[in-house]
């Protein structure tokens, strides 16, 4: 155990030593993971964990500042930066933060890379703003590539054998900040968007199991101590995803409604509605202020084939440096 913490430390504080300026934040997610608010920021770091021990850090560069000015006085309105960015992600069916078995252990390995139009602070929004806008947006989109690294006994060949599925594809954020009409407001909404598209593999299909013979069968239950690997058949498949959700500040409180449409291939439509909470300290400063780190819970209900699933609750966090 103590040989695989000195590992995760060893990975990630190489993930730090290599960065300068670090953005990358998924403010908000759905029980599978997926981002349903998406900003970016610079000049801090951040690094991001779910509760299955998934552990993710991203980097901008080349960066430049986008002024927008009044045309009447020059005063500026919005100062915006488009820059490059990456993200890499650790990924793993048993947890990576708690795992003591190492030969369990198999992470797979996610990269993005793209293009983002963002605003790192905001600076007297409502005042600077002119009265024909409403809104500021933000937005962006990155290449996805992504190797899981899996157990798999095949159902058709009854072989087991390593697994290396590919998934490759697109994805987008687009997000309106608005403006309150009321400057001593002390609250602030956000409208977001988030969309993907991708070629992947068929993980929703296929099921845990475990050796016979490190089962305890005694009808009409099975008792197992942990799980071998996945059943079933790897195919590949198409996968669209389309978020909607209105982030909200309130004081402490950073409240995340949404509802996500996914289509699948060979699988029935899908749609996600839940929220997720995130827990502000300190508070947003409405007169200058930046997105911040957060530490959040969510949950949510899955509606598919006419029927609504049971809530699924899911956490997630981010420190920053």
């Amino acid at each position: 155990m103590l040989n695989f913490f000195r590992t995760k430390v060893l990975v990630f504080l190489a993930l730090l030593l290599c960065a300068h300026m670090v953005s990358g934040q998924e403010i908000g997610i759905d029980r599978k993971g997926k981002s349903i608010f998406t900003y970016y920021s610079k000049e801090d770091k951040r690094f991001s964990f779910t509760a299955d021990g998934n552990l993710a850090y991203a980097q901008i560069f080349h960066a430049r500042d986008v002024v927008y000015e009044k045309p009447e006085n020059h005063d500026i309105t919005v100062k915006k930066f488009a820059a490059w960015t990456y993200r890499i992600a650790l990924t793993s069916e048993e947890d990576l933060l708690s795992s003591e078995k190492l030969s369990k252990l198999r992470p797979g390995l996610q990269f993005k890379i793209g293009r983002q139009t963002s605003i790192d602070t905001f600076l007297h929004l409502d005042h600077n703003l002119p009265t024909s806008k409403g809104s500021v947006k933000t937005y962006g989109g990155n290449l996805i590539l992504e190797l899981a690294n899996t157990k798999l006994y095949d159902s058709v060949t009854n072989r087991n054998s390593k697994k290396y599925p590919g998934t490759v594809g697109l994805e987008g954020n687009f997000n309106f900040i608005f403006k309150n009409k009321d400057s001593n407001s002390k609250h602030r909404i956000i409208l977001a968007f988030n969309g993907s598209l991708v070629n992947t593999y068929n993980d929703d299909e296929l099921i845990s199991y475990q050796n016979l013979a490190a089962a305890t069968i005694r009808p009409p239950i099975v008792t197992l101590e942990e799980l071998e690997g996945k059943f079933g058949r790897v195919r590949r498949v198409n996968d669209l995803r389309f978020s909607v959700s209105l982030p909200m500040y309130f004081g402490h409180l950073n409240p995340i409604p949404y509802i996500v449409y996914n289509a699948r291939t060979h699988s029935r439509l899908a749609y996600y509605t839940g929220v997720f909470l995130n827990f502000l300290n300190p508070v947003l400063n409405q007169r200058s202020f930046q997105i911040p780190s957060t530490f959040g819970i969510g949950v949510d209900c899955k509606y598919s084939g006419d029927k609504f699933s049971k809530p699924v609750f899911f956490l997630k966090g981010e420190l920053k440096f």
